[in-house]
């Protein structure tokens, strides 16, 4: 089985808060072939900016990043090779393009998107039955830098 999982969520790898036990339980999965995980290189990107604002030592980068490197991703670049149509999910849903990325890969590989914002997960509910919302999170959550 194939599943997404946006910023919010791999973000709870590397740092304890809310929902945090159930992303690493994702992250075991994975490791174990239960499942593969499916990111756009934007989550790179995000997620140095989320480990920035969650002040994440410099040192613990490194380790981080290691770690990712390490982990066999099935890493599409959506942006480029689907421009329009991530376009076109931004300003038809009312999302950044950030967002609308994930939900462009979300649609094109017919799979589950799970995102540990609560934002973006009430905005979509009714329109994608595909996207879920991280188990163990509270009605508030935490900004990401993401719309």
């Amino acid at each position: 089985m194939k599943i997404i999982l946006d910023t919010s969520v791999v973000l709870k790898w590397f740092v304890d808060e809310a929902g945090s036990d159930t992303a690493r339980e994702y992250l075991e999965n994975f490791i174990k072939g239960n499942h593969q995980l499916l990111i756009p290189t934007l989550l790179f990107y995000e997620l140095g900016n989320a480990c920035l604002q969650s002040s994440i030592p410099p040192q613990e980068i490194s380790k981080i990043m290691e770690l990712l490197q390490k982990l066999p991703f099935e890493i599409e670049d959506i942006g480029y090779i689907a421009f329009r149509k991530v376009y076109q999910n931004a300003f038809e849903y009312h999302l950044t393009y950030y967002d609308a990325s994930y939900v462009t890969l979300m649609q094109k590989h017919n799979c589950e998107l799970i995102t540990a914002d609560q934002r973006l997960f009430r905005k979509l509910k009714e329109i994608f039955e595909k996207i879920r919302l991280l188990k163990g999170i509270s009605s508030f959550n935490r900004f990401y830098g993401r719309g």
